[in-house]
């Protein structure tokens, strides 16, 4: 037996270890964390975490699929993937037959000429060992064939040339001989004593010889969860996909960062920003607005009635014409109460199976005080649900007319410099978080009226620093046009402007409540008698609002996904028809396609709403479409 290793702890962290599934311990007695920040409950090292986490968010039915792991040891990741079924584990022995069993358990099996049927695989796994063959391109080509179609190559090696090109260390000649390129290097090898030969160095380039060698899609993932103790050097994961289709695919990298927390005495951290990570096969980073509002509260009780949520609104609403559809009733998730966390973690599943990568929670601050608060508050101290989220500050006034009209005001809106401190102490928690949405590792936060501040620079100078002072990285700030259409929101302080929809004025009589020849000449075009009734083609009105969106300063586009307002305002609401699960999915694949122009990081992409049923514009299931809308959104998100 070697000596025990007595040395104090260099680290140790609590958190949540993602092989064993259990709250542990993570600790390290070298700075070397690689292979010394343990899990104190199955041992498992940083690479084995960051593997298991990127085969567990891309393939969370990892064990009902066909895995091959080629050359296992018996640390926890391998022992993990073991569980599943399908799980067959093979290594290089020389001195066994390839195809049959090893004395030691595993079949016998050359990466370069593998004995497997084409396509019997949905996952292929390798735990550093890319780095020790010789005929990489033959490798990864036998890798590819032996993968279905929609399956992954998931694998760790080290990048150790990071930004410069890969280089190889040792090739092997026709008669079998090994000439070595650079000075021999030895790695751990579980058959051999005497060592894996290191054959390459590789660089970040790898992704784009994967790409031209086998045709599979890559993702290089680089993952810093100090909570899930995923913190080390040389401890990227390449997610290799398969195409179901033909359709090209361009490589990216994917990125990710939690805030360091507080270290104790003596307990060195340190942690660059990185970027925020997509899963893989999602072409643009879908964020959908949320409204907290679905439970009681003492101002809505008190100015609207005892109990009063927007399910009353709903439920009440009344067909105008024929072929209306009203009312708009839920379906799979029912009238729910936002108080309940199982509410919560059905809407977070059904967003992420969908490919949105979080919400956008509506907040609603009020010089210190805040409304509809109750629901983010249990997300932000439970940690559940685990969906990203970000937070849009809707600071207008709340008035009877449901509008953002300064008419009939309820709750008014009051700004100063000594609120803009107290609201950014508020906010750092949120941006602590590690499941705060970031761009380019900097938290998102959104501003819905960012024209109504009086002094919006001291406003937004104020939110960064005081984050910056509590130790979390900088925000982005992104103010949203809905209400200043014309303005570039950079020249005001921020970082950026949301393109906001729907923009309602420019739409002909949008606003007029009143008996109009216009409105009855419009309305009779769609089939609709009615002088009243303010009636647009969803296709249509999307179009006035594209053209009229396009600036010459940058956007990050939004789309509304329907719009009918007259369970809130009645005969004087606003209608949309012609809409449904194709037109929305049209205009969202048009702002798809453009985003991809951008950096992954960038491509943000907001969808309205997920859940305003009182304006008709949700993607929750209803009993009309059911799934369709959300359906729709997956199918335009999903990288084929």
């Amino acid at each position: 037996m070697g000596k025990e290793d007595t040395r104090p702890y260099f680290f140790e962290h609590q958190g949540f270890c993602c092989v064993c599934d259990s709250e542990t311990l993570f600790t390290s007695k070298d700075d070397w964390f690689r292979d010394h920040l343990v899990c104190s409950a199955c041992r498992s090292i940083p690479r084995e975490r960051v593997l298991m986490h990127a085969v567990e968010t891309y393939f969370p039915n990892w064990r009902e699929l066909a895995i091959h792991e080629s050359s296992p040891v018996q640390r926890a990741a391998s022992l993990k993937l073991a569980t599943a079924p399908g799980y067959v584990a093979s290594q290089l022995d020389p001195a066994t037959p390839p195809g049959q069993l090893s004395p030691n358990g595993y079949l016998s099996q050359d990466l370069e000429n593998l004995t497997f049927d084409d396509a019997s695989f949905d996952l292929v796994i390798t735990q550093d060992v890319l780095e020790h063959v010789f005929d990489l391109d033959q490798v990864l080509r036998e890798i590819a064939r032996t993968l279905k179609p929609g399956g992954a190559h998931i694998f760790t090696t080290p990048m150790v040339n990071k930004v410069r090109p890969t280089a190889q260390r040792a090739k092997r000649e026709a008669d079998g001989t090994v000439t070595h390129l650079a000075e021999p290097e030895y790695h751990g090898n579980p058959v051999d004593p005497g060592g894996s030969l290191v054959t390459w160095y590789f660089g970040f380039d790898l992704a784009d010889r994967i790409l031209e060698v086998s045709g599979l899609t890559p993702t290089i993932v680089d993952i810093d969860r100090i909570d899930l103790g995923i913190r080390a050097e040389l401890n990227e994961v390449m997610v290799t996909k398969k195409r179901s289709g033909s359709i090209q695919h361009s490589v990216r990298t994917e990125r990710q960062v939690t805030p360091a927390p507080q270290a104790s005495p003596g307990v060195i951290e340190t942690c660059p920003p990185r970027i925020s990570p997509a899963p893989l096969g999602r072409r643009a980073r879908l964020i959908a607005f949320y409204l907290p509002q679905f439970h009681p509260i003492p101002e809505n009780d008190l100015w609207w009635g005892k109990g009063f949520t927007e399910w009353l609104n709903v439920a009440k609403a009344k067909p105008l014409f024929a072929g209306h559809y009203q009312p708009s009733l839920p379906a799979d998730l029912g009238f729910y109460d936002l108080r309940l966390p199982d509410v919560r973690v059905a809407q977070a599943d059904l967003a992420r199976s969908h490919l949105i990568e979080g919400f956008c929670y509506w907040h609603y601050w009020f010089n210190g005080d805040r409304l509809i608060e109750r629901p983010f508050n249990e997300v932000l101290v439970s940690g559940k649900p685990d969906l990203p989220f970000c937070l849009a500050w809707a600071n207008e006034p709340w008035s009877r007319r449901w509008l953002g009209e300064e008419q009939d005001i309820l709750k008014q809106q009051t700004y100063s410099q000594e609120d803009d401190l107290t609201h950014a102490r508020w906010l750092t928690k949120v941006f602590a978080d590690p499941r705060c949405i970031r761009v380019h590792g900097r938290p998102l936060f959104l501003v819905y009226r960012p024209a109504h501040l009086p002094e919006p620079k001291r406003t937004t100078d104020t939110f960064r620093q005081v984050a910056v002072q509590a130790g979390v990285t900088e925000p982005l700030l992104l103010g949203i046009n809905a209400h200043c259409s014309h303005i570039d929101c950079r020249d005001i302080g921020f970082d950026g402007t949301v393109g906001f929809e729907p923009q309602l004025g420019v739409l002909p009589d949008f606003l007029d409540d009143r008996v109009r020849l216009s409105k009855l000449r419009r309305n009779l075009r769609v089939g609709v008698v009615s002088s009243q009734l303010k009636i647009y083609d969803y296709r249509e009105a999307r179009r006035l609002m594209v053209n009229h969106a396009k600036k010459e300063f940058p956007v990050y586009p939004s789309i509304f996904v329907n719009w009918d307002n007259t369970p809130r305002r009645g005969r004087d609401g606003i209608i949309m028809i012609g809409s449904g699960p194709e037109a929305y999915a049209a205009g969202l694949e048009e702002m798809v396609r453009t985003a991809n122009t951008k950096p992954f990081d960038d491509r943000l992409i907001f969808l309205n709403a997920w859940n305003e049923w009182a304006e008709g514009n949700y993607l929750e299931p209803d009993q009309r479409y059911g799934l369709a809308y959300l359906e729709a959104t997956r199918k335009v998100a999903e990288t084929l």
